[in-house]
């Protein structure tokens, strides 16, 4: 066999570049499921991390809506307390003047009556 070689080597030499060729296919295939598996789960975590922040945002302002009414509702009862505070004062200085009057005219009334 001049500038030849052994035909049973070529085809051996042929058959494991085949068989080489069908592994890397497979190992390509499954690579790209694996990615593709990567991919869509990146995709339903990304989602989800969205979602999360979207309730987060809504209850964050939910709960600033709640704390300004709060902080009104303390406001009004605060206002509507010291303004009680103030009628009681003024209910009570009149009492005394009341008092204070009653009490001159039993004074007044005793003296006139012992004279």
């Amino acid at each position: 066999m001049v500038g030849g070689g052994c035909g049973v080597c070529g085809t051996l030499q042929v058959s494991r570049l085949a068989a080489a060729n069908v592994t890397l296919t497979n190992s390509l295939q499954q690579a790209h499921m694996d990615l593709s598996a990567m991919l869509i789960e990146r995709d339903e975590l990304t989602a989800a991390a969205q979602s999360a922040e979207g309730r987060a945002v809504e209850m964050d302002t939910l709960m600033s809506q709640w704390l300004d009414a709060d902080r009104e509702w303390s406001r009004s009862k605060s206002a509507q307390l010291q303004q009680a505070l103030l009628d009681i004062a003024s209910t009570r200085a009149a009492m005394e003047e009341s008092l204070r009057t009653v009490g001159m005219t039993l004074y007044t009334d005793d003296k006139a009556q012992g004279a």
